[in-house]
């Protein structure tokens, strides 16, 4: 996927690339995706080992989501 510098949104990753292995039902490595706004409203996807995902949205928090 890819945006464009100075789109309206941005996209981070502390991540390249996420492995999922169907056998142990796990995902490698852990990951969080940041997606901004150009306002500032922020919204971030955590993974953890087993794939499950959380949301969470830091300062300034975005409505319906818990705070990071």
């Amino acid at each position: 996927m890819f945006f464009p510098e100075g789109g309206p949104v941005r996209l981070q990753s502390n991540s390249r690339s996420v492995v999922f292995d169907a056998t142990k039902g796990t995902s490698t490595p852990t990951a969080t995706m940041q997606l901004t706004a150009r306002n500032g409203m922020t919204l971030r996807q955590v993974m953890n080992i087993l794939g499950r995902v959380r949301s969470c949205s830091p300062a300034p928090s975005l409505s319906g989501y818990r705070a990071c």
